[in-house]
């Protein structure tokens, strides 16, 4: 029979191979690569041996020296050896561990190296000597914000060490020398942690560097479904928006107030002083809503949906939660009174107003049309200057509903402004008339009383 030359070759190095394998050194086995000839694999052998162990560190304790070394993730074990009388002794041979322990009486020269099954790395000698005990004395990063891409250098050194490894967003990098810097390129948020190991004690420390990354406006190409504020490009202050029929009213972070309409057009844009926190309350062709000022104050306003023209008033404290509107029901007048066209208008347009809180615990009641102040209550005592007081509801029963804790809800009863029959009419009438823009205050607010509270 004959056999082609190469299919020849190939059994040949198969013999070869399990032949090795076979009368292979006792204590190493032979390491072989594959490599592919004419679309056959043969085997090759070579040396393997694991990396060289970084780092031999010693300490010297009242009764022994103490070893420690840098692991390698390929070494299997770890062989020591001892210099004494003038010659190297193996005293470790098998060591899965990364320290040993020696007596002080036979000297203080150590070797190590790491192994596995096909052969041992070379020795290290001690390079190390711990004198004091570990402390991380510095770490830092030569910038705390960078643009994305850039790189950043992070700096540290470390006493009384064994090992030192850092890790970076993940990336880990291990047996670093105790004092040093490494260069990193930047993409993201990184964040930076050091640890330092060394005789049975380990350090820690953190630090974080922010990316200023660009930001990227996607074209989104429009169906049929509209996305009225996609493509518009606006700082938009999510939780305010509000929709009446086909526009959306949009406030954003630059202190703007938007109305867009389902086409993605904006019809108008008003400038406020300041940012709108939460979603206007819409009432006969108005938006009214609270803005938040820079100063740190609030202003109660009033904006005409249609021709975006606005009218604000200063509340004197820091307002945060939309205002809510009191129903100000008025059951005494009489069927004739009612049925008279100016009284009905009296009636529908002016008995209504606007409550709002500031974090003080001031209650201001303003009027719908002018926003002037017509009273004012303030919380007792105890609920007064509280950062919560940003969550306002009026119950059917007038009763104002704030929460006043973190799981707390109290109702305030509100007194009515609409029983005074023809002294209501007189008062519309009066104010429908007058020119005067200056509020009426109490120089001293009415403390409301407490309807009812539940925690929830």
């Amino acid at each position: 029979m004959k056999v082609s030359a190469a299919l020849f070759r190939v059994q040949l190095m198969v013999l070869v191979f399990y032949s090795c394998l076979v009368n292979a050194d006792d204590d190493f086995q032979q390491a072989y690569a594959p490599i592919n000839v004419s679309g056959i694999t043969i085997f090759v052998p070579i040396e393997l041996y694991p990396d060289t162990t970084t780092y031999l560190t010693i300490k010297e304790t009242p009764t022994e020296y103490w070893l420690q070394w840098t692991k390698n993730s390929d070494s299997k074990y770890y062989v020591i050896e001892h210099y004494i009388n003038g010659s190297w002794q193996l005293v470790a041979s098998n060591l899965t561990g990364n320290e040993y322990r020696a007596d002080k009486s036979l000297g203080n020269k150590f070797r190590v190296k790491g192994c596995h099954q096909y052969g041992c790395a070379g020795w290290t000698s001690i390079n190390n000597v711990n004198t004091s005990p570990l402390h991380i004395t510095s770490f830092s990063t030569n910038k705390s914000k960078v643009a994305q891409g850039e790189r950043v250098v992070v700096s540290w050194n470390v006493e009384g060490a064994s090992e030192v490894n850092l890790k970076v967003n993940g990336t880990h990098y291990k047996a670093l020398p105790f004092t040093g810097n490494k260069a990193i390129t930047a993409y993201d948020y990184s964040s930076f942690e050091l640890s330092a190991v060394g005789f049975g004690s380990t350090k820690k420390q953190k630090t974080a560097v922010v990316v200023d990354k660009p930001k990227v406006m996607k074209e989104v190409e429009l169906s049929g479904y509209l996305q009225p504020l996609m493509n518009l490009g606006l700082d938009i202050v999510e939780r305010a928006i509000v929709t009446n029929g086909r526009f959306t009213y949009v406030p954003t972070q630059d202190g703007f107030l938007h109305k867009v309409d389902n086409q993605s057009q904006i019809i108008w844009s008003k400038n406020l002083n300041g940012v709108i926190a939460n979603k206007p309350i819409i009432d006969n062709g108005y938006l009214y809503y609270s803005v938040s000022l820079i100063s740190g104050e609030g202003e109660i306003c009033k904006t005409y949906m249609h021709s975006s023209d606005t009218q604000c008033k200063n509340t004197g404290g820091e307002v945060i939660a939309s205002p809510v509107i009191k129903h100000n029901r008025n059951g005494t007048l009489p069927p004739d009174v009612q049925a008279f066209s100016i009284s009905n208008y009296f009636q529908g347009s002016f008995n209504n107003s606007l409550l709002s809180v500031s974090t003080t615990g001031l209650v201001n009641e303003y009027s719908l049309e002018t926003l002037t102040v017509k009273n004012q209550f303030i919380l007792p005592g105890d609920y007064r200057n509280n950062p919560i007081l940003s969550d306002a509801k009026l119950s059917k029963q007038n009763e104002l509903l704030l929460r006043t804790g973190p799981n707390q809800v109290t109702a305030f009863f509100i007194p009515s402004s609409g029983s005074g029959g023809g002294d209501d009419i007189f008062f519309s009438v009066q104010r429908f008339f007058t020119t005067s823009s200056d509020d009426t205050q109490s120089t001293h607010p009415q403390v409301l009383d407490i309807a009812w509270q539940k925690e929830l």
